[in-house]
């Protein structure tokens, strides 16, 4: 009998597989790891666009300073704070960092784009991310992608490809949890779920959307188009 990967044998081999079983109620074979958690408390929180910013020679502290400048124009601009979950990375051998987040904010794209430029980044990469339904493989792939820059979720991972994370560094940015319980407390208590190791997995993934025949487009939360 072939050891094969399906939402109902060792779902957890492989993103696809895991979500679709976690959005059907399915159990993994496995406990979750602690990225694995927060990849599905993030994305039960419903981000709505991932955002990619590159530059060709800052550090690691000069790329979150560039980003903390962007945040800061955010609300002076909105009058609200930026809400995102953010990763800094760097290629191995690569000569700056880069940032890649997932936003629970609209951004006006050609705005950013200037505040990028003023503060000698590359030209912003902003898309919308939809869930055309439960597990839908692109929606969680997208979310992973940003979660998996230092690790590995579901068999999916970038971390070969990255420099470690520096030592007392954290590798996911997310805003102070004042400002989440005001600004976006679903985000907040997932991410605080997520880490509590009193709470079971199974109680994690109650909070994703679950597959049912009856999901209609009508449903689905409505997105406004950066």
């Amino acid at each position: 009998m072939h050891d094969f990967t399906s939402i109902r044998n060792h779902p957890e081999r492989h993103l696809g597989t895991a979500s679709g079983a976690l959005t059907r109620g399915y159990s993994l074979e496995r406990p979750m790891t602690a990225r694995e958690r927060k990849v599905v408390a993030v994305l039960s929180a419903n981000p709505t666009n991932t955002l990619t910013i590159h530059s060709e020679d800052k550090s690691r502290r000069e790329m979150t300073r560039s980003f903390q400048c962007i945040r800061k124009r955010f609300y002076r601009a909105r009058k609200r704070p930026l809400i995102y979950v953010a990763t800094v990375a760097r290629a191995n051998g690569g000569a700056g960092y880069h940032i890649h987040a997932l936003l629970w904010s609209y951004v006006h794209a050609p705005m950013l784009g200037g505040w990028c430029k003023e503060l000698g980044l590359g030209w912003p990469m902003l898309r919308q991310l939809d869930c055309a339904f439960p597990g839908d493989l692109n929606y969680w792939a997208q979310g992973a992608y940003v979660l998996t820059q230092h690790d590995v979720a579901f068999g999916y991972r970038q971390d070969d490809r990255h420099e470690r994370v520096p030592k007392f560094e954290h590798d996911l940015l997310h805003p102070q949890n004042r400002t989440l319980a005001t600004h976006s407390p679903e985000l907040l208590s997932a991410l605080d779920m997520a880490k509590d190791p009193a709470v079971p997995d199974d109680a994690l993934c109650s909070r994703l959307p679950r597959f049912s025949n009856s999901y209609r487009a009508a449903d689905r939360p409505q997105r406004r188009v950066a």
